[in-house]
């Protein structure tokens, strides 16, 4: 056993093993929209939340991990690839994972549980013991929860993923004095590639649902739409807002780091994933009739998935003190507006009017910075 204290705490680049695992965490992603198109209803939607929030939290946790022990020897890589493991065993258990894979997800979970909770007893040092003494009876209680979920059904299943969702969400809101010290330019920019990837892989999902399509004038135009939707939400978070808050983060105490982290990062992605999935998912279920008067889940998937994302950036804003979150807020507002759009015209007007009002939003929220034109500023009020 030994302690990591080679690791320059300004170290910001994220190494390709972390990438590596990030890839798979994109299958999990994958995996949990498909449960969305296997049963496009509220309880469907419940589900995948769920599922991807007890399954973001260990994602988190090996991105704290990493981030404390780095990447850079055998036993590390070790431990990180046997994460990797468990976590694509977690997935593709997803689409059933309210049924006879639970108890597949249970067992990759408890794994996943594990591995993480070793790779920090091998850290062995006094920020990493104390942080382990609060970490693992959380992640241990929460594991056996997921697992006990594979073997009942019904309301057990949605009593016990409930439930260590709750814990998981729950103890991001604790004190941080526990909290492991984090190496501010790695963890900004790892959150930061997630959500790239992530959107990318939302137009890869589409674009492979649309092959059995015939490839016409609405689709294509539909499909354009839906690019133009998922390039402003990248717009919403990669043009300024990013590297001003990666800057603010790595200038706070410890303490106000800590919180940053939890909130502005670990919390805020999570929902800015929901919210992708959530779009991408709108734009499946009603691929060939995109012109066309959509279904009412569809147009909230899509008015709902782009609101969550806006709201999502403006609590980042908020919590990394990068700018005020209430136009963001008011532009989610607005695009749970565009569902009549929708159900009345189509989901690619409904696409076109969340991308425009998005689009606003950006302008508005950017206007006394300029970084419309790609250049951060600092938004009055905030110390960087």
């Amino acid at each position: 056993m030994s302690t990591r204290t080679d690791i320059d705490p300004g170290a910001g680049n994220v190494s390709t093993l972390e990438l590596f695992f990030d890839l798979v965490f994109v299958f999990t992603v994958t995996q949990v929209t498909q449960v969305i198109d296997l049963h496009p209803d509220p309880a469907g939607i419940a589900q995948a939340i769920l599922i991807l929030a007890i399954l973001f939290w260990m994602y988190g946790g090996f991105a704290w991990l990493t981030n404390a022990m780095g990447t850079d020897g055998t036993l590390q890589r070790l431990i990180v690839l046997t994460g990797m493991a468990a976590l694509f065993v977690c997935s593709q258990a997803i689409p059933q994972a309210f049924g006879e894979a639970g108890i597949v997800l249970g067992i990759g979970f408890l794994v996943l549980t594990l591995v993480h909770l070793a790779g920090f007893l091998w850290l062995q040092g006094p920020r990493e013991d104390v942080s382990i003494r609060f970490v693992a009876p959380v992640n241990l209680t929460g594991a056996l929860m997921v697992l006990a979920a594979g073997w009942v059904t019904g309301a057990g299943d949605w009593i016990l993923f409930g439930g260590a969702a709750l814990l998981f969400a729950s103890s991001h809101l604790r004190p941080s004095g526990h909290r492991l010290a984090v190496r501010p330019g790695n963890f900004a920019e790892r959150h930061g590639l997630m959500i790239i990837i992530v959107l990318g892989e939302s137009i890869i999902s589409v674009a492979l649902a649309a092959q059995s399509q015939d490839l016409d004038l609405p689709l294509i135009t539909g499909g354009l739409l839906g690019v133009a939707a998922i390039a402003a939400m990248w717009w919403a978070y990669f043009v300024g807002d990013d590297d001003l808050a990666a800057k603010h983060f790595a200038a706070a105490s410890g303490e106000q780091q800590s919180w940053m982290a939890r909130i502005g990062y670990d919390i805020s992605h999570l929902l800015m994933i929901i919210g992708i999935i959530g779009v991408a998912a709108g734009i499946r279920l009603d691929l060939g009739h995109l012109s066309s008067p959509a279904p009412v889940v569809s147009a909230w998937l899509v008015g709902g998935g782009v609101a969550v994302y806006l709201s999502a950036t403006g609590l980042f804003r908020w919590a990394l003190q990068v700018g005020p979150a209430w136009v963001r807020l008011i532009a989610a507002a607005g695009c749970l507006g565009t569902v009549p759009v929708g159900v009345g015209l189509g989901t690619a007007q409904q696409l076109g009017a969340v991308a425009a009002i998005t689009v606003v939003a950006i302008a508005a929220g950017h206007r006394r910075r300029g970084t419309m034109a790609g250049t951060p500023g600092r938004p009055r009020g905030v110390v960087p």
